[in-house]
């Protein structure tokens, strides 16, 4: 042409360069930006040539780019659809959010083969059904401990747990002996024998200690043994005296004149029953406990478990306030196996707390990494909020449709959510703010959509094919993680190309607007883009494509 650009043909006559003017690069063209007038034409003339520029790039798309940038885009980008859409998936994740705020600890210990499963169907069921006597398991057994000062956990490490788990210590001024420790382990029985259990709807009896069981009190017991069959003792004493106590105690447990005539057979399931109740150390009387099963069932919901822990612990806490000093110490517990009681109470405790504290460390980590995969805060916020409803219908999900609990595997998944939601919003959030060269809305989602559209599909895919893999297992723990990743990942394709890409055609940043500068140099000399190739970019027409 006759500007010397090197485009081909010959340029309007309006674009000509014209003596001591201004050069103007467009597209590779050198023309004159001498007049107003000539500025339009130039830019008409631009367009006309970007527009050329799209309709060679759109022939080479391939069919699913092609799907993307002339029906799926161009849909989605109206307004009322766009609307329709976020109103939809808001009002969803809104529901789902509500089911997942319902999510409870599982109230007993979780199963790990299948129902039809002959671990499940048959000896799990003979071992828990087959038998007449084993009512008392279905109760817990409760502990009070006296003498106990603390428990030393300075060696334990929270990641061997199975290590040094501690070391009790004793209270050293801890002496049963005395005649006032005496009467008061005496009158703590009573408070027990008089005590409700309190759990409204759960407790089997009204009273705490279970009926049929049999309470024992080793004191009372200590004492009666003593007026009865100690030498030389007073029939009406009202303690044990504490010259004689340890003595009277070994006789206690090894004299069979107690159970009369022909019952010395007796003393073995004697000794078993009381041994348990005073803890005797390098010949000394260390602690003694007080051991009952319990109106209170189990398995039972994480929360009347806490509301049966804390009547415990007010029952402790009203004995330490008038306990004489050398009974104090007071600990209560189970001594169930750790799948039931007091220990799976702390398990579920402790899956919500995870969860809440994979939350509150993922989000924030989630919307740093977006940011700076992005360089634009206001794309960053939309992924996180695309995100978090991904999270929501999960949970709401497992609650909603599958009636499962919020157990080891669900939050497990909760977690893990999150890392596979921000892989498909990332990916079209960078490809919408690297439109640079697109000025509206539109134009930068359906470039996004155009040619990052079909590798999120596709991702999701493989995802969804790999995790499909773990319905193959026997195991429930696999099976449910399948489920949850199924799941996960179909939610979070659905949010990335509807609910975030719907986000992004009606209140997408354009102008600049909500980026980060300095992020995006450092994305720009990242991807090998110097500063010549940018300033050409920014100056290429609206509309174009550029793989």
């Amino acid at each position: 042409g006759e500007g010397g650009g090197g485009g081909g043909g010959e340029l309007p006559e309006a674009t000509r360069m014209g003596a001591g003017e201004k050069p103007l690069q467009v597209r590779g063209l050198q023309v004159e930006d001498s007049t107003w007038e000539t500025s339009v034409q130039v830019q008409k003339g631009t367009e006309a040539a970007n527009t050329h520029q799209v309709g060679k790039d759109v022939e080479k798309l391939r069919w699913a780019e092609r799907f993307f940038h002339d029906t799926y885009a161009p849909l989605l980008c109206r307004k009322p659809v766009a609307l329709l859409v976020l109103l939809i998936f808001g009002t969803y994740a809104s529901v789902m959010a509500w089911q997942g705020l319902q999510l409870t600890p599982p109230s007993s210990s979780e199963t790990w083969f299948p129902s039809a499963h002959m671990m499940s169907a048959h000896l799990y069921d003979r071992m828990s059904k087959g038998w007449w006597g084993g009512a008392d398991s279905e109760f817990l057994s409760i502990v009070f401990a006296f003498g106990i000062d603390s428990i030393d956990r300075s060696d334990y490490n929270r990641f061997f747990p199975g290590r040094d788990r501690g070391n009790v210590l004793f209270l050293d001024s801890f002496d049963v002996t005395t005649k006032a420790a005496q009467e008061f382990f005496v009158s703590a029985c009573a408070d027990i024998r008089a005590s409700q259990c309190e759990v409204e709807g759960v407790c089997v009896y009204e009273t705490l200690v279970k009926p049929t069981s049999g309470f024992v009190c080793v004191i009372e017991d200590l004492q009666a043994y003593y007026r009865v069959y100690w030498p030389g003792a007073d029939p009406a004493a009202a303690h044990v005296p504490s010259d004689e106590f340890e003595a009277v105690w070994r006789a206690f447990l090894t004299d069979p004149q107690q159970f009369g005539p022909g019952n010395a057979t007796k003393l073995s399931a004697h000794q078993s029953k009381y041994q348990q109740s005073v803890g005797v150390i390098d010949g000394k009387i260390k602690f003694v406990t007080l051991r009952f099963l319990s109106s209170f069932p189990f398995p039972t919901p994480n929360g009347q478990t806490h509301k049966f822990y804390d009547d415990l612990e007010a029952i402790v806490a009203k004995w330490k306030a008038r306990a004489p000093p050398e009974m104090a110490g007071i600990y209560q517990t189970d001594d169930r196996r750790p799948t039931w009681g007091f220990t799976w109470m702390a398990v579920e405790d402790a899956l919500v707390r995870n969860l809440l504290l994979g939350f509150a460390i993922c989000f924030p980590v989630a919307l740093v990494v977006l940011i700076l995969s992005t360089g634009n805060v206001l794309i960053a916020l939309y992924a996180t909020l695309s995100i978090a409803c991904i999270v929501a219908g999960v949970l709401g999900h497992v609650r909603l449709y599958f009636g499962w609990d919020l157990g080891i595997a669900e939050s497990i998944s909760g977690v893990i959510v999150i890392g596979f939601s921000v892989d498909y919003t990332v990916h079209l959030g960078h490809m919408y703010t690297s439109a640079t060269h697109l000025a509206t809305r539109a134009e930068k989602t359906r470039y996004a959509l155009t040619y990052i559209g079909p590798t999120v599909i596709g991702g999701g895919l493989t995802t969804l094919l790999s995790a499909s893999v773990l319905f193959l297992c026997t195991l429930k723990f696999f099976t449910k993680m399948a489920t949850l990743l199924a799941m996960t990942v179909s939610l979070s394709v659905l949010h990335a190309m509807l609910f975030f890409v719907s986000l992004c055609a009606i209140a997408g940043p354009t102008n600049g607007f909500g980026d980060i500068p300095t992020l995006a140099r450092l994305q720009q000399l990242c991807q090998g883009k110097g500063s010549r190739q940018g300033s050409q970019t920014a100056q290429a027409g609206p509309g174009e494509l550029e793989p």
